[in-house]
């Protein structure tokens, strides 16, 4: 089980870092703000932070200076890449709205402040099992604040979806770009999934790193991101020729 969470985990990982190191390569061509946040906030999460902080798991090993530059460093980092989905969300579906701007600051400083009170808490900690314990308030604030982030993005990618497919039928909209909103809203929907169950093993005392159950699930979720982001960013030639073909309308 630990062996199918480490492939998940590597696959996700891979599958963000390339799609983000992909959007800011194209934020670059374009100076599009919304290319360069979402390329930032996914490079940032699976690419450069979550490793850092999987360096403190090792604590024992690289002694506690080290140890306490990795979490704060690495979780600073993560949280900085849940705020930027909050604001490409924003910025993409709801630019004019003053309730999603305010949502967007609200949940980007609720995974800043969790973030700062686990690091700060964690200082002194003799073992990764103490840390479980004392930093659990919080990290259930950072969980939540990033499921809804995910989550709120999916709802959002689901509703344009269903308003593309409608200007379609109409020969008003593109079928490959209808296709990746979709493909969006899944990445969104089954990250979201996987940090609900997180929380909610946080909030039963859990231990979300080793428990079967976790490991199960996020593996499951964590290899459907990587499936729907990579086919939404990056996808293969054979993918597009298939999806080509099934839009296609019987007879025609």
């Amino acid at each position: 089980m630990e062996t199918l969470a480490f492939v998940s985990v590597a696959l996700v990982a891979l599958a963000s870092t390339a799609v983000g190191v992909r959007l800011l390569l194209v934020a670059r061509r374009t100076r599009g703000f919304p290319e360069l946040v979402l390329g930032l906030s996914l490079a940032a999460i699976t690419g450069v932070g979550f490793p850092i902080v999987l360096l403190t798991e090792l604590r024992q090993t690289i002694g506690p200076s080290l140890t306490l530059a990795a979490d704060f460093v690495g979780s600073f980092v993560v949280a900085m890449g849940f705020a930027g989905f909050y604001v490409f969300t924003w910025r993409v579906f709801r630019p004019r709205s003053r309730w999603a701007a305010a949502l967007t600051t609200l949940g980007a400083g609720a995974a800043l402040v969790a973030t700062a009170a686990t690091v700060w808490l964690a200082v002194g900690v003799k073992s990764n099992e103490e840390k479980f314990d004392v930093v659990r308030d919080w990290e259930i604030v950072l969980f939540t604040t990033a499921a809804v982030g995910f989550l709120w993005s999916a709802v959002e990618a689901f509703a344009y979806h269903v308003s593309l497919r409608r200007r379609l039928a109409l020969g008003l909209a593109d079928a490959i770009v209808t296709n990746r909103v979709l493909l969006w809203g899944l990445t969104g929907a089954s990250a979201g999934t996987a940090l609900v169950i997180v929380t909610l093993l946080r909030l039963m005392d859990v231990n979300y790193m080793s428990a079967p159950v976790a490991l199960f699930t996020t593996a499951g979720c964590g290899f459907l991101v990587s499936v729907f982001l990579y086919l939404a960013f990056l996808p293969p030639a054979a993918y597009l020729r298939w999806f080509e073909r099934a839009s296609v309308p019987a007879g025609s």
